[in-house]
């Protein structure tokens, strides 16, 4: 069992991969722009 061609396969778990990649990367950008904006806040509330 298996796929004749080694492409196929490629083309299938990388772009699954990709996915989950896009989806974590999306959590770790809207996780940063949150905390950097409350940062930012606290430093100039300290000011």
């Amino acid at each position: 069992m298996g796929h004749n061609d080694i492409s196929v396969t490629l083309n299938t778990y990388t772009s699954v991969l990709n996915k989950f990649k896009n989806d974590e990367l999306q959590k770790l950008n809207d996780y940063y722009l949150t905390n950097m904006s409350e940062a930012k806040t606290k430093t100039l509330d300290e000011r």
